[in-house]
């Protein structure tokens, strides 16, 4: 099956992005908009979407594709400054737009903080609607969207593809450590919520080695508020710089347990077993809630007693092998496209 498309690239996770089209081996040359420096703060994000957006208005032609009749069809995902970047862009441009992982929701519009925003306007944008499952189906029940159920997220088919290269999990989890990872908005820019987080994996850290990976917006944030030389002074803490995305699912695989604000992690973690502490106090997502995954909103008694009780989490894990969500897509897409001419 061929569905001819433009990969358009934005600069988002600009470090990895090389890497991460060489493992999944994608062979089609990208369309990049941005090759600059990766936006790692607020004032920077504003000055990323004006570029962006003035980039695409005059490269227009080349950026988008149409078939013979005209018609053309912009895929976004998730619930990035990309996604309403692409969704306002798609309109502008008459382009039918396609939203994968869409009818996510926390039911609180600033928590997570912007991407509950962002969900709610791309919702309201999108022409034809992937969500990953039936409660992501329900929360679109008023939506103008044409709805489709692909059962889980095409994550799924990411996480299957990078067991397959790097065999991760084989023998078992063979070393005492868990991962962190935190880089949300609402966490790392609020400084005393960021404060908690930090004092939490020190806590974390008397009783497992935890090997902190930090985005470069995180970094950033240490940086600046001079916090760094605090982690590395903890030798039971080990900071390692976001690496790519095999690399990472290898890293989270053999841990005893993860620490994340990632509502992607949560997903991921789940589908592998993994038990997970939910560094927030609400998420969009279901998979692992109750099974594999806890949400700690910030109480040191939460964690404790997560650690504690491990054994409870561990090894609940829903697997990768039912039908593709991306193959679902695609086909979808690629009958809409031979219909349209």
């Amino acid at each position: 099956m061929h569905v001819p498309f433009r990969m358009i690239l934005t600069g988002q996770h600009q470090e990895t992005m090389g890497l991460l089209i060489r493992q999944f081996g994608i062979k089609t040359a990208p369309v990049i908009i941005y090759d600059g420096k990766e936006v790692a703060g607020v004032g920077q994000m504003i000055f990323w979407f004006f570029i962006c957006f003035f980039k695409i208005f005059i490269r227009s032609r080349d950026v988008f594709a149409r078939n013979a009749a005209g018609v053309g069809y912009l895929l976004i995902h998730g619930d990035t400054a990309s996604t309403l970047l692409g969704a306002l862009v798609g309109r502008l441009f008459g382009l039918s737009i396609v939203h994968v992982e869409a009818g996510l929701c926390s039911k609180r519009i600033f928590d997570p903080f912007p991407e509950e925003i962002i969900r709610r306007v791309v919702a309201k944008m999108s022409d034809i609607a992937f969500c990953p499952g039936s409660w992501a189906v329900a929360n679109l029940a008023t939506s103008r969207s044409f709805v489709v159920n692909t059962g889980r997220n095409t994550l799924v088919d990411s996480l299957a593809i990078a067991l397959e290269s790097i065999k991760a999990g084989e023998g078992g989890r063979i070393d005492n450590y868990a991962v962190a990872s935190v880089h949300r908005t609402e966490n790392i820019f609020n400084k005393k919520r960021f404060s908690v987080i930090l004092e939490l994996i020190e806590e974390v850290s008397r009783q497992r080695h935890v090997v902190f990976v930090l985005h470069p917006s995180t970094q950033r944030i240490l940086e600046k508020r001079r916090l760094m030389s605090r982690l590395r002074l903890n030798p039971n803490i080990s900071l390692v710089a976001r690496m790519g995305y095999f690399e990472f699912i290898g890293l989270v695989s053999r841990a005893d347990f993860v620490i994340t604000d990632g509502g992607g992690n949560q997903e991921e973690l789940s589908y592998l077993g993994i038990p997970t502490l939910v560094m927030r106090t609400v998420t969009e997502r279901s998979e692992g809630i109750g099974s594999t995954a806890v949400i700690c909103c910030f109480e040191r008694a939460v964690v404790n007693n997560f650690i504690a009780s491990l054994d409870k989490f561990s090894g609940k894990a829903e697997g990768t092998s039912l039908p593709s969500p991306s193959r679902m897509i695609a086909v979808e897409l690629k009958r809409r496209v031979d219909v349209n001419g």
